[in-house]
């Protein structure tokens, strides 16, 4: 069933997010924060066909440290 009923036909697509718990050397996220819908892709500013494509289809980034070696990272994707 739908729970809401639109006049015209309308398509407001999917989320779909991917974590993975990884064990690492060493990350660089502080211990007590967790990094929230990250949007940043100044990272990409050497890879202009990347940062085109995430201005495409957007994602954000959680990080959740566990441990100095340990952290869970999850991308999101609003447009699937």
């Amino acid at each position: 069933k739908k729970f809401v009923q639109f006049r015209e036909d309308y398509d407001p697509g999917y989320q779909g997010a991917y974590g993975i718990l990884v064990d690492v050397d060493k990350h660089p996220f502080e211990l007590d924060k967790m990094l929230f819908m990250d949007w940043r892709d100044d990272h990409l500013a050497d890879l202009p066909d990347l940062r085109e494509g995430n201005a495409k289809i957007p994602t954000f980034l959680y990080a959740m440290p566990f441990s100095e070696t340990q952290i869970f990272l999850e991308e999101t994707s609003l447009v699937v």
